[in-house]
C-alpha cells in the first residue's frame, strides 16, 4: 500500500471514531470477575430472570455448575438447567458416577433411572415437575402428586398455573397423544400443545389431513388453515398469538384472548413471520410483506420495516415494541419513532433496549456495547474474547452481559 492510500484510510478511520463518539467508559460501563479461570470453561449465559451461570471442565469427563457465584460438585453430567418465572428457584438433572439427581437451590434428590427426560417449574414457579425413565417405562412426577407411570411415554409434560391440571405425552402407533385428567386427545396426523389456558383449558394445534386448527379442550376455536409456522402463548394462559397461512395462499397473524369472542384475525399479507407476544398485555407483533413491502404489524397499526427488516421484540415489561431495519440507512424503531443510524452501521438483530430510555445494548462479539439512539454516542465496557448476548437488567439498573477471556469469566454492566 502506498502512503496516500494509507493515508485516506487512516483519515476514514478517526472521521468514523469521531462521528459516532465511540467511547470506553469507566464511569458508564464496568466489569467484575466471578470466575477466575482455574477451570476450562464449556459454558456460560444470563437467564432473563437476571441469574448468571457457568459451566466448566475441572477435569475431562466431569462438569460444574456456577450460578451466581455458587459452585456445585463435580458430575459427570448436567443436564437441562431451568429457572422459575419469578427468578427465585432454580434446577437441573446431574449425574454422579452412578446415579442420575436433581439438584436445586438448595438440595440434591437421588433419582434411580436409567435416563432423565424432562423438568421445570409450573407457571406460578412454585411447583417442581420432572419426568425420568426406568427400563421402558416412564415417570412422571408432579409436585406432591403420587407419580404417574406410562408405558409409551415421551417424558414431554405440561402443566396449568399451579399445577392442577397436567398433559402428559404419549405414543399410539406412529402418532403423538396427550393425557389428561379424565380424557386424552385423539390420534391427529400432528398435534403441537402450547399449554394451558387460564380456565384449565388444555390449548394445542392439530393437523388432519392438509389443515391445521387451534383447538382448546376437545372443540376447534378456529378455521382452518394449510399451515400455522409459529405459536406462542403468555405464562398466565391470557393471551396466545399464532401465524397462519389460508388455503387461498395468503397469510394472517391471528391473537387469542379471553377480550374478544373469537380469535382476532389480521388483514392478510404475502407472508408473515417472526411472532412477538406481549409478555404483558393482549397483543402480538410480527413482520409481514405485501407487495414486496415490508411491514412490522402491531394490531391494526403498520409500521414501515424498510428493504432489511429485522423481527420485532418487547421490552421486558411489554411496555415499548422495537425493531430495527435498512434501506439506504439503517434505524431503529421504538414505539413507533423510527432513529436512524450512521451510514457505516450494518443493521443489528440481536440488541435490547431499556424501557423509555432511548438506548439500546447488543454484543459486538469483543464488547458490551451501548448505543443513544438520538445523540449517536456509543460507550462500550472492557474487550474480551467473548460475550455472550445482553439483557436488561431492571434490579441493577444496567445492562448486563457475561464476558469470558481465556476461561476467566466477567460480569458486564452498562448504564443506559
Amino acid at each position: 500500500m502506498t502512503d496516500k492510500p494509507k493515508i485516506l484510510l487512516l483519515i476514514g478511520i478517526i472521521a468514523f471514531l469521531f462521528s459516532t463518539s465511540v467511547e470506553l467508559k469507566a464511569d458508564m460501563c464496568s466489569e467484575e470477575v466471578i470466575f477466575d479461570g482455574a477451570e476450562n470453561v464449556v459454558g456460560m449465559g444470563i437467564d432473563t430472570t437476571g441469574h448468571y451461570w457457568i459451566i466448566t471442565s475441572p477435569v475431562q469427563g466431569y462438569y460444574r455448575l456456577i450460578i451466581d457465584g455458587k459452585q456445585s460438585d463435580r458430575f459427570k453430567a448436567i443436564k437441562m438447567l431451568r429457572f422459575s418465572n419469578d427468578g427465585q428457584r432454580w434446577v437441573c438433572f446431574v449425574k454422579d458416577n452412578v446415579n442420575w439427581n436433581i439438584m436445586t437451590n438448595d438440595t440434591l434428590i437421588r433419582l434411580d433411572c436409567d435416563s432423565v427426560l424432562n423438568i421445570g417449574f409450573s407457571p406460578n414457579s412454585e411447583v417442581l415437575y420432572y419426568a425420568y425413565k426406568i427400563g421402558t417405562q416412564v415417570f412422571y412426577k408432579i409436585g406432591n402428586r403420587a407419580v404417574i407411570r406410562s408405558i409409551a411415554g415421551t417424558g414431554e409434560m405440561y402443566v396449568s398455573w399451579a399445577a392442577k391440571r397436567y398433559a402428559i405425552g404419549e405414543i399410539r402407533g406412529d402418532r403423538k397423544i396427550y393425557k389428561l385428567q379424565g380424557w386424552e386427545t385423539p390420534t391427529y396426523d400432528e398435534i403441537r400443545p402450547l399449554g394451558f389456558w387460564n380456565d384449565g383449558e388444555f390449548l394445542y394445534l392439530v393437523k388432519i389431513g392438509n389443515y391445521w386448527e387451534i383447538y382448546k379442550g376437545k372443540e376447534s376455536i378456529s378455521e382452518t388453515y394449510t399451515n400455522i409456522t409459529e405459536a406462542a402463548m403468555n405464562i398466565w394462559g391470557t393471551a396466545a398469538g399464532f401465524l397462519a397461512r389460508r388455503s387461498s395462499n395468503d397469510a394472517v397473524g391471528i391473537l387469542l384472548s379471553d377480550e374478544y369472542y373469537e380469535p382476532l384475525i389480521s388483514k392478510s399479507y404475502e407472508s408473515v413471520s417472526g411472532l412477538a407476544l406481549n409478555p404483558m398485555i393482549d397483543l402480538i407483533a410480527f413482520k409481514a410483506t405485501y407487495n414486496r413491502t415490508n411491514f412490522i404489524v402491531l394490531s391494526s397499526t403498520e409500521y414501515s420495516g424498510g428493504e432489511e427488516t429485522g423481527n420485532p421484540h418487547w421490552t421486558y415489561d411489554g411496555s415499548e415494541l422495537y425493531f430495527s431495519g435498512c434501506s439506504s440507512d439503517c434505524f431503529i424503531n421504538i414505539d413507533g419513532r423510527k432513529y436512524n443510524l450512521n451510514q457505516m452501521f450494518e443493521r443489528i438483530d440481536d440488541f435490547v433496549v431499556k424501557p423509555g430510555s432511548k438506548t439500546i445494548a447488543y454484543a459486538s462479539g469483543s464488547n458490551l456495547v451501548v448505543r443513544d439512539i438520538t445523540s449517536g454516542s456509543i460507550y462500550a465496557g472492557k474487550m474480551m474474547d467473548y460475550v455472550t448476548k445482553p439483557i436488561y437488567d431492571w434490579g441493577k439498573s444496567a445492562y448486563v452481559a457475561l464476558g469470558r477471556i481465556a476461561n476467566r469469566v466477567y460480569l458486564l454492566q452498562c448504564a443506559p
